[in-house]
């Protein structure tokens, strides 16, 4: 905890939570009203990204939703797909340098090595993107630097040995994030 929080009475959420997810993914294309074809898709594929939500907007995807997208289907070539009807899609704009992924539910078909390499992989991409086009400033050496770390939020939802759907759920900063791996890759039996 910061000494500023500390002083302040704040208490800081953890980074990582993990906790027993209870909605299938037929639970989501049910509440999403999906076409047919497209449901048969979704429960067809590796990855699926569902709805983050966000205030009024319980059915909005995080801005990188898309874009994780086109990242998993050409450079990865793993079958992904988002669980929405392709005009109703609707990505929140949130005004921050954070890389929000939002919720991505992974099917037994697909080891926790390759989901953490993926997101992980994705993530530090943004980063190292963003980080280039970020124009250069003299560094004075008596002034401290007030940039703080890039941070990431992401949701991870695998089923465990025993069947049960187990949701990883990581927000901080980006150099906090193997832990949530290191859990990813354990309850999907890929771990230690």
């Amino acid at each position: 905890m910061s000494k500023l929080s500390e002083l302040v009475g704040v208490v800081e959420e953890p980074h990582l939570v993990i906790q027993e997810y209870f909605k299938t993914l037929d639970d989501w294309c049910t509440e999403m009203e999906l076409s047919d074809p497209i449901k048969q898709s979704v429960m067809s594929s590796q990855l699926v990204l569902i709805p983050e939500g966000f205030r009024d907007c319980p059915k909005a995807f995080t801005n990188y939703a898309s874009d994780f997208y086109n990242y998993c289907k050409h450079v990865n070539s793993v079958s992904i797909e988002i669980c929405c009807n392709d005009e109703e899609f609707t990505q929140l704009e949130l005004c921050s340098v954070k890389v929000r992924l939002g919720k991505i539910i992974a099917t037994s078909s697909i080891s926790g090595v390759i989901i953490w390499n993926i997101v992980s992989g994705y993530i530090k991409d943004v980063i190292d993107e963003a980080v280039k086009t970020e124009p250069v400033v003299e560094q004075v050496a008596d002034v401290p630097s007030f940039q703080s770390e890039p941070e990431c939020s992401f949701s991870v939802i695998i089923r465990d040995s025993t069947g049960k759907c187990i949701e990883v759920k990581y927000d901080g900063p980006v150099s906090g994030m193997e832990e949530a791996g290191e859990q990813i890759k354990i309850i999907a039996g890929d771990g230690k």
